[in-house]
């Protein structure tokens, strides 16, 4: 008994050893199946966890900043009492009032709309990025897209504007203490998570950054919010229906106190409006008794004035006499000034003339002088210089006397000679100059100080004749001067006499006036009384007209970031709904072939392990650990690739729309445990499979090599044509393509799957890519939407309309009503009605039109409405089908559905304004303005917008399409990128694919490759010989494949598309040509890698028994 144990034991250890070795023997084989199982079971636990991960890092993001649960907004502001009664409510937490608007910040020449919200204190907490929080009403806090966009930086003013405010007692008032901040810090908001901030009235109608400043800065006591945290919310996940729920019972009990609040809102505001017509009663009693004491006044005034005309009358002739006395005094005094001026400039004229002359004779003069001292001096220089070179010669002359060197002192003779002739003529000129000076009686030693001396004189005479003439023109002025106050000072006494005799002339119709005007007065008070007294009684009336303020109790899903992205995380649930099972398959495919082939193998020696004994799980179990250590090894890889690794790459992708912290990484069991059953099911189970098939068979059956599959006549042998054509090795590759079946249907069905996928990722692309370019452009022919005033006459709305139309940048103009409907149905649905005042305009910018065939093309009529094809799709409404419209203000109303348009975003029903007015009797009011724009800018935008919003009494909100586009751009802009993630994986899994069928095959047909080495071919021919097989395989799976994608690609768009948006199911011809290109590229990857494996091969095997 211990002996058979012990053999036992021995033969399971042996069996386990070569499991072991076989590992190592066929690593290729093993390498793939752990390569197929970490892509799927990577790739799947990476796209199954990043949705879950992304939404666990948001929640919990928003529980460390406590982020309110719900906000409670009154269209008249929250009180002090409206926050302390939310807070007394069952199931809240904690109550913040907080101030926010929208506001206007310049940056030098440019303009950026903010929205300006109070510092948070306990909820939506910032995150100090750089800087510090504000200390004062002078500072503030920006997001750092702010400084990016502005070109501002920490430390720079900037000047907020805001609109005023109308205060409870209605007068107009500054919102901002301090319009004028300093920027201290950057922080990041919770409640700003998305890239985009929203849409306002002001500028192009987007906000375009966040702002927070002390909420003392704001002066109003009032708050426009109210955030409130729920008890026992933050245990709750925030994407989880627990905590909708939760939300929704404390939403609920503060709509059962929005009806007491409003009315005590109301309540307050009665009173203050009430209060100030009393207050305006009293202040018209007391201005009646103020004008009464002013008629009795005006009568005392009157008295007096008539006395004080006869007093005036009398002074007035007194100051005649006087003043004009005085001026004929001044006058006579003036031309005795004049005539003696007179007489001094014609002394003045004479002794100008004279002195002019004796100057310019002193100074010929001198002129003389001056050329006599130059000529002087320089015949004196230079004859002194010539005797000094006489002298030198003459000496020179001595020395040569001794050396008799006739020629030489000949010359210097001569030189001598010509320089004493100069000498004489130098001295006679200066003998002439001397007799000349001595003609005047000056020598020649004081001739420098003659000259300065005349020089002087000249000077003192020019000086004293300014000076004369600086005298003259002074009298001259002092003459005009008296001259100019002469005739001032006359015109003066003219221009006060006259005043002052229409003044007594005014006193007197005044006075004769006086009773006419008292009478008027007292008919003007008793009018502004009765006008007092009527504005009173309309203020009652109005005081009668208040209504109660609006309440909008809202959750986190009024938050568009926060909506946006858990739309986002559920769009890549949705694809991790359809990849992934395409990838295991391939993999179930791909194992069952492997190990297959690797039992088929081992025939002879599965069966030599039956006939020595082995159990037929024994031997099974060799190939099932095979699988298994393969498939664990290949899962916990893929494990940590896909859990820990694919959802950073998503989230930092979908980072550059959203602000959030880093990701939250976690460890899902349940995904793991799946990927790792599916993993199980596709390899060990496909062992199983496989091992269970060959072990039905008897040892002696197993010991044999199994017999080859006998050749059959494939069907192009019947065609003689077309088989004649072709050569010996043509016709062996295409008899043995149909000779192994199962091999082929496995090559053709993997490579159609993997192009299949490939083609559905760039299918996915060109259907998101497609979606914005075809709604805005196509189907939405105007780029902007002009938001009118409610309760505009019908004047009003055409005043509007032309004042648009006629603006530069406005192309083209049309008028339409949008208005929230909803249908009786039971998928509730947002959707706008459109009802265009001019049916024939409507095609200029909005295209109706079936998508299939887009040259058929609607018009509205009578008959019914167009419903937008998304809508129809989800409420299961088909062309001719009637459905009831229900408006906010009535019952439902029957209508047929004439034609459903194609739309990919939001939901719209279009009707004509006939129908419109048959079914609701009434006339269309246009609300809206669709408006064609040129390209502009975003500073053009900006500034258009601001012109239009200028129009303050029509105008209530201006939106350019650019702002949705953008928008919606960023979020197809990531989901291409994940789309991206797909192609990459699905081209790797097509990579494996075609490695692992390639490496099959040669193992599989390693003896007739062998063998047909033995007759003769060459490497080349040999790797044709497989390598055609493996091309007309791989063409037939790419075309499999092509068709393949198209109705994957539909099904993962009917998957992924949301409520609100459709996606165009139309695959470019590039996408198909790269799914080949891609597919091709790794075919001859692998052929490369097929052609050396060809060349290893041993001929010897070819030569040993098959028994």
């Amino acid at each position: 008994m211990v002996n058979e144990k012990g053999v036992e034991y021995k033969m399971k250890t042996a069996l386990l050893k070569d499991t072991f070795k076989e590992i190592t023997h066929n690593y290729k084989r093993f390498i793939s199946m752990l390569l197929i199982v970490l892509l799927g079971v990577g790739f799947f636990a990476g796209i199954k966890a990043a949705s879950p991960d992304m939404k666990e890092t948001l929640d919990q993001y928003f529980d460390a900043q406590n982020v309110m649960d719900i906000q409670v907004i009154s269209t008249l502001g929250l009180t002090d009492m409206d926050l302390e009664e939310l807070q007394k409510l069952e199931g809240i937490e904690q109550v913040e009032g907080a101030y926010l608007t929208d506001a206007i910040v310049n940056s030098g020449e440019e303009e950026f709309v903010v929205k300006l919200e109070s510092l948070p204190t306990n909820m939506n907490v910032l995150t100090l990025i750089e800087g510090r929080l504000p200390e004062n009403n002078k500072e503030c806090v920006v997001e750092e897209n702010f400084l990016l966009g502005t070109k501002h930086k920490i430390g720079d003013q900037i000047e907020i504007e805001v609109e005023d405010i109308t205060n409870d007692e209605g007068k107009t008032q500054k919102l901002l203490k301090q319009e004028k901040v300093t920027i201290v810090g950057i922080v990041q908001s919770p409640s700003y998570i998305y890239i985009e901030r929203g849409s306002t009235k002001l500028g192009s109608g987007k906000v375009d950054y966040y702002m927070y400043i002390p909420r003392d800065n704001f002066d109003t006591d009032l708050s426009t919010v109210a955030y409130i945290t729920v008890k026992g919310a933050q245990e709750l996940k925030t994407y989880q229906n627990s905590y909708e729920d939760r939300v929704q019972e404390v939403k609920d009990k503060i709509d059962t106190i929005s009806e007491e609040r409003r009315q005590a809102r109301y309540d307050e505001i009665y009173r203050e409006a009430n209060g100030k017509i009393e207050d305006a009663q009293k202040e018209l009693d007391e201005q009646t008794k103020k004008a009464q004491d002013e008629i009795k006044k005006a009568e005392k005034k009157l008295e007096d004035g008539k006395k004080e005309i006869e007093s005036g009358k009398a002074k007035l002739q007194s100051e005649k006499n006087s003043t004009y006395s005085e001026l004929q005094d001044a006058k006579k005094q003036l031309d005795d000034a004049k005539k003696q001026l007179q007489e001094k400039q014609e002394i003045f004229e004479r002794e100008k003339i004279k002195a002019e002359k004796q100057i310019e004779e002193v100074q010929n003069n001198l002129k003389l002088l001056q050329e006599a001292q130059t000529q002087y001096n320089t015949a004196s220089f230079n004859l002194t210089e010539k005797q000094t070179k006489i002298a030198q010669l003459q000496a020179k002359l001595q020395e040569l006397e001794e050396t008799e060197d006739a020629e030489e002192i000949k010359n210097i003779k001569t030189q001598i000679a010509n320089l004493q002739k100069q000498n004489y003529i130098l001295q006679v000129t200066m003998q002439t100059i001397e007799e000349q000076l001595k003609e005047q009686e000056i020598k020649i030693e004081d001739l420098e100080s003659t000259i300065r001396t005349i020089q002087t004189e000249i000077s003192s005479a020019k000086n004293k004749l300014e000076e004369s003439e600086k005298l003259l023109n002074t009298a001259k002025n002092e003459l005009e001067e008296q001259s100019k106050k002469y005739e001032q000072g006359k015109k003066k006494a003219n221009i006060e006499f006259a005043n002052a005799q229409k003044e007594l002339e005014n006193a007197q119709k005044e006075l004769e006036e006086g009773k006419e005007k008292l009478e008027e007065a007292k008919k003007e008070a008793e009018e502004q009384i009765a006008e007092a007294k009527e504005e009173l009684e309309k203020a009652k009336l109005d005081l009668e007209e208040i209504e109660k303020p609006d309440w909008y109790i809202l959750d986190r899903k009024a938050n568009a970031g926060y909506v946006s992205y858990l739309q986002d995380t559920d769009r890549i649930a949705n694809l991790a709904q359809v990849f992934p099972v395409v990838f295991f398959l391939v993999a179930a495919l791909i194992s069952l072939t492997s190990m297959t082939r690797m039992v088929e193998e081992q025939r002879v020696q599965i069966g030599t392990l039956k006939a020595l004994g082995y159990s037929k799980l024994q031997i099974a179990s060799k190939y099932i650990i095979y699988a298994f250590i393969a498939t664990i090894l290949g899962s916990f890889i893929g494990m940590a690739i896909g859990f820990y690794l694919l959802p950073s790459i998503i989230f930092d992708m979908y980072c550059m729309m959203y602000t959030l912290p880093p990701i939250v990484l976690e460890f899902n069991s349940q995904y793991a445990t799946l990927g790792l059953l599916a993993a199980m099911i596709c390899t060990v189970g496909a062992t199983i499979y496989s091992c269970a098939k060959t072990l039905a068979s008897t040892p002696a059956n197993l010991m044999r090599p199994k017999a080859p599959k006998p050749g059959k006549r494939v069907f192009l042998e019947k065609i003689p044509f077309i088989w004649s054509k072709l050569n010996f090795t043509q016709k062996v590759t295409i008899r043995n393509i149909f000779r192994y079946k199962k091999r082929f249907l496995m090559t053709i069905i993997g490579i159609a799957g993997c192009t299949s996928l490939i083609i559905a990722g760039f299918g996915l692309r060109d259907a998101i890519g497609s979606m914005i370019p075809s709604q805005y452009g196509e189907i939405f022919k105007y780029n902007l939407e002009i938001s009118l005033k409610d309760g505009l006459t019908t004047k009003q709305t055409q005043e509007a309309y032309e004042i648009i139309s006629e603006k530069p940048n406005i192309t083209n103009s049309m008028l339409i009503n949008m208005q929230s409907v909803s249908i009786d149905n039971d998928n509730n649905q947002s959707i706008q009605l459109v009802v265009p005042q001019n049916v024939e305009e409507l095609t200029d910018f909005i295209t109706l039109r079936d998508r299939k065939h887009q040259d058929e093309m609607y018009e509205l009529n009578n008959d019914g409405v167009i419903i937008t094809e998304k809508l129809a799709s989800l409420l299961n409404i088909k062309q001719g089908d009637n459905i009831i419209l229900e408006l906010e203000k009535g019952s439902g109303i029957e209508i047929k559905v004439t034609a459903i348009t194609e739309n990919y975003l939001f939901h719209y029903i279009y009707m004509s304004p006939e129908l419109y007015q048959q079914l609701y009797e009434e006339e269309i009011k246009p609300n809206t303005i669709l408006a064609i724009t040129p390209e502009l800018t975003l500073e053009g935008e900006n500034q258009l917008g601001k012109e239009i919003l200028g129009e303050e009494n029509y105008i209530s909100g201006v939106t350019f399409t650019s702002v949705t586009t953008d928008m919606f751009k960023d979020v197809m802009n990531n989901m291409s990128l994940v789309v991206f993630i797909l192609i990459v994986a699905a081209g790797m899994l097509a990579f494996l694919v075609l490695y692992s069928l390639s490496n099959t095959n040669i193992s599989e047909r390693i003896r007739e490759l062998a063998t047909i080495k033995v007759l003769g071919f060459y490497h080349k021919e040999v790797y044709n010989y497989v390598g055609k097989e493996t091309i007309i395989l791989t063409i037939i799976g790419i075309l499999l494949g092509l068709g393949g994608g198209y109705f994957l690609t539909t099904y993962i768009i009917k998957t992924c598309e949301l409520d609100m948006l459709m996606f165009n199911p139309k695959i470019r011809i590039m996408s198909y040509i790269y799914g080949i290109l891609i597919t091709a590229i790794f075919t001859i990857i692998v052929s490369i890698g097929t052609y050396f494996s060809l060349k290893k091969i041993n001929m010897i095997e070819s030569l040993k028994s098959v028994e």
